[in-house]
């Protein structure tokens, strides 16, 4: 068991070289991808809330407001008025400071990260609604071909019963066929409408330019490659960052905190009596900011198992996918080399057989649903092969 998991990981990670610009073949689908990195909502209140943490970084600095005071009155004696004027200011160790400016950074990095990741999320979502468009565009213009098809059988069968060689059921048979390849046409419409529409929210428009969803790319195969960093992971361990600083500012809570000043007190109306002040804050009572430090330790705990377990589960999914990658390959083969040009002859031979009335109707419209079958499951295979290729991209390639 071990050998075919480390045979799985090693085929996965020789996999993955050649998916690199493997998508860049399609301006199409890069146009909407762009279109959705400059428009979606949410991408651009992500990069906002970036910004805000980034502005937020030098209030690290801040200290509190410098108070003034000042006293008049008959402080000396009660003949001569005096007053005092001074101001001082609170302060920590720079280490304080230096902490708090960690802290913060480390902040904007973790929402420059959850940009990132969404904006991966974007091009996934984009990548599999353009690969299903594609597959409902393929399927539209097979039935389309099959549907001129059957209409030329149906005239050769209306001049025939015409011509009194046959009677009426093969020509409603027929036409039978086309009205169901009629209604499949309306569900395919109605499917591509709803993935436009799917289209249209995430790029944040009303309306898209005409796109002809040609086959989204192509797959080329893959040699030498290895595994870099993904954003989601990237974003855990942001996350471990913020934790492990915010351990440190929780830390600062026990340092002293230093304030001074300088006081002018008249005496007797002379004012040359100048007076510095030192002091020093010193925790005590800290009993609270151990809780806080505690809790802290432990979100940096919870930040490292969700980084292990995200490891694991990527891990995983690309065992998974590269397996579901090869079975496709596989499929995809049998059929293009064995299924269905066997079954495009047998169709070939028997249209004949049946224009000439050597077979009957089922088996000509047997062969012709497992003929329609195989080119929708190719279909539908390629689809599938580009969606996984996708997902692989969005674990493990980091663009």
């Amino acid at each position: 068991m071990k050998k075919s998991v480390t045979k799985i990981t090693i085929w996965g990670l020789i996999l993955l070289s050649p998916l690199q610009g493997l998508f860049a073949q399609n301006s199409e689908l890069n146009q909407l991808i762009q279109l959705a990195y400059n428009q979606n909502r949410d991408l651009q209140m992500a990069y906002k809330n970036t910004e805000v943490h980034k502005a937020q970084i030098y209030t690290a600095y801040e200290m509190p407001k410098m108070p003034v005071e000042l006293q008049v009155g008959n402080i000396q004696n009660p003949f001569v008025r005096d007053y005092t004027l001074g101001f001082s200011q609170t302060f920590d160790l720079p280490s304080v400071y230096k902490n708090r400016k960690q802290y913060l950074t480390s902040l904007s990095q973790t929402a420059a990260a959850q940009a990132d990741v969404l904006k991966r999320q974007l091009k996934l979502e984009i990548r599999m609604i353009y690969a299903s468009l594609s597959a409902v565009n393929s399927k539209t213009e097979i039935i389309n071909q099959e549907l001129e098809k059957l209409k030329d059988l149906s005239r050769v069968y209306g001049q025939k019963f015409d011509q009194g060689e046959t009677d009426q059921s093969d020509f409603l048979n027929v036409r039978l066929k086309e009205n169901e390849l009629t209604r499949n046409l309306s569900v395919l419409e109605m499917e591509r409408k709803n993935l436009e529409l799917q289209l249209n929210q995430i790029v944040n428009q009303t309306s898209l330019p005409k796109f002809s969803y040609a086959e989204p790319w192509t797959y080329i195969g893959m040699v030498n490659g290895f595994i870099p960093d993904n954003p989601v992971k990237k974003l855990n361990n942001s996350f471990i960052d913020n934790a492990l600083k915010e351990v440190l500012t929780i830390k600062d809570f026990k340092k002293p905190s230093f304030n001074a000043g300088v006081y002018n007190q008249s005496m007797q109306g002379s004012l040359r009596q100048f007076v510095g002040v030192m002091g020093v804050e010193i925790p005590i009572f800290v009993k609270a900011f151990n809780a806080r430090q505690q809790s802290a330790k432990l979100r940096v705990e919870m930040a490292e198992q969700q980084r292990d377990k995200f490891d694991f589960q990527m891990r995983a999914e690309l065992n998974s996918l590269f397996n579901q990658l090869e079975i496709i390959e596989k499929q995809l083969s049998i059929i293009r080399n064995s299924s269905l040009p066997d079954a495009e002859k047998s169709l070939s031979i028997l249209l004949n057989k049946y224009k000439e009335g050597q077979v009957e109707y089922t088996e000509w419209y047997i062969v012709f649903g497992q003929y329609l079958g195989y080119k929708n499951n190719l279909i539908d295979l390629e689809k599938e092969k580009n969606i996984t290729i996708s997902k692989i991209y969005y674990i493990s390639e980091n663009e």
